[in-house]
C-alpha cells in the first residue's frame, strides 16, 4: 500500500513539475522507470539535453564515497547517479564533488551538457542523403560536439573546413580562401555583409591551425551561428522555396 501511495504521489509530481508533459505520457514515463525500480522512487532536479532546460528526474541508481583526512574526518565526498528524465525518459550520469576547502559542489555530465539544441532542420539536412548535404551536417556536427565537451579550437578547424566545403560545393576551388569567398558572393550566394564575415571567420580558423589561437566560448558561439545561417540558407531554403514555387499557381494570362 505504502509502495502504491508513493507511485500515486510519484505520478502526480511528474505531472505537474514538467511543462507540456501530458498526463498519459507521465504514466508511460513512470511505468518504464518503476519497473526498474525496487523501492519508491527517488527523484532530483538535473540538466535534461533533449528538454533544453533544468528537469525532474528519477534516480536511477547512486554510489557515494566519502573522502577522510589523514585523522579520519570527513573533507568531501563524491557521488555517481544514473538519472531518468521524467519528462522525454532520457538517460545520463551526473558526477558531483564536494570539498570543505572550497564548499562547492561541482557538477560534471555524460554525455556532457549541451550549450543548445541543433536547430530543427538539422535532422533533414541529414536525411538528404547527398554528397554535399551529407558533408555540411557532419562537419556542422562536429562544431555542436566540439563545444559540447569543452573544446576550443577543434570547433573553429571544423568551421574553417565547412565554409571551405560549402565554397567549393557552390562555387568550385578558385585557389585561396579569399577567392572562392568573392566567388561565392559574385555568385549571388551570398551579400557583401555575409562576405566579410566569413573571411573573418576564416581568419580566426587560420589563426587557431597556425598561430596557437584559443578562441573562447562567445567566439564560438558567433563562429555556430554563422554556419548555421550559411548552412540553413544554402541547402535548407533553397529546397523549401523550391517547393513552395512549385505549388504557387501560376498568374493568369491577359
Amino acid at each position: 500500500a505504502l509502495r502504491h501511495a508513493a507511485q500515486a504521489r510519484a505520478a502526480c509530481f511528474v505531472a505537474s513539475s514538467q511543462p507540456g508533459l501530458t498526463p498519459h505520457a507521465s504514466a508511460r514515463s513512470l511505468a518504464r522507470t518503476l519497473s526498474l525500480m525496487s523501492t519508491a522512487p527517488e527523484f532530483t532536479t538535473a540538466h535534461c539535453n533533449a528538454c533544453s532546460g533544468s528537469r525532474n528526474h528519477f534516480v536511477l541508481h547512486r554510489v557515494r564515497s566519502d573522502w577522510n583526512d589523514s585523522d579520519g574526518d570527513p573533507v568531501g565526498h563524491e557521488t555517481y547517479e544514473t538519472l531518468r528524465c521524467a519528462g522525454c525518459d532520457s538517460v545520463k550520469l551526473r558526477y558531483t564533488t564536494t570539498a570543505s576547502w572550497h564548499g562547492e559542489l561541482d557538477e560534471t555530465y555524460f554525455p556532457p551538457k549541451a550549450l543548445r539544441r541543433r536547430p530543427h532542420w538539422f535532422d533533414e539536412l541529414v536525411s538528404k542523403g547527398d554528397g554535399d548535404t551529407d558533408s555540411a551536417a557532419d562537419l556542422l556536427n562536429e562544431i555542436y560536439v566540439g563545444i559540447q565537451n569543452g573544446l576550443r579550437r577543434s570547433p573553429m578547424l571544423a568551421a574553417r573546413a565547412l565554409f571551405e566545403q560549402v565554397m567549393q560545393g557552390k562555387v568550385g576551388d578558385k585557389g585561396t580562401f579569399r577567392s572562392n569567398v568573392e566567388a561565392l558572393e559574385q555568385a549571388g550566394f551570398v551579400s557583401k555583409i555575409q562576405r566579410d564575415r566569413l573571411l573573418a571567420v576564416l581568419e580566426a580558423g587560420h589563426a587557431a591551425m597556425h598561430r596557437d589561437f584559443v578562441p573562447e566560448l562567445d567566439n564560438l558561439i558567433a563562429v555556430l551561428d554563422i554556419a548555421e545561417h550559411l548552412v540553413e540558407s544554402l541547402y535548407v531554403h533553397d529546397r523549401k522555396v523550391s517547393r513552395l514555387a512549385s505549388v504557387v499557381p501560376p498568374r493568369p494570362r491577359r
